[in-house]
């Protein structure tokens, strides 16, 4: 059942777009639980105490933006991070030939010809 091993139920939810963020609590000598990294998303898995740094606040808000920072629908991000979040903003992709040209001569005239 889905209680017994919540896998499978994490797979299809972020196959269909979500995202997942575990926070690990380890205490005194406790080793990591797998179960922690195989529910997360790649990249939005935290651990309170890691590498002999605590775990501060600012690294769970910066998940939180990242997993909830996407393009409209039908854009496409200028690239993706490692959280697969967009960066550099988003376009919305045209099958016009002509803009690049455009884009160039606008280009080139603001940069004073480079």
């Amino acid at each position: 059942t889905a209680y017994e091993d919540p896998s499978k139920v994490a797979r299809q939810f972020r196959d269909e777009g979500g995202v997942i963020i575990t926070i690990e609590y380890l205490q005194g000598n406790e080793t990591r639980i797998p179960m922690y990294k195989k529910l997360a998303s790649p990249n939005y898995r935290l651990v309170n105490y890691e590498n002999r740094k605590q775990l501060k606040a600012e690294a769970l808000r910066q998940l939180l933006c990242k997993a909830n920072c996407f393009c409209k629908r039908k854009w496409v991000p200028y690239s993706n991070d490692k959280w697969d979040a967009p960066e550099g903003g988003c376009y919305l992709p045209v099958k016009i030939s002509s803009t690049q040209r455009l884009a160039n001569r606008t280009c080139y005239r603001k940069n004073d010809g480079i």
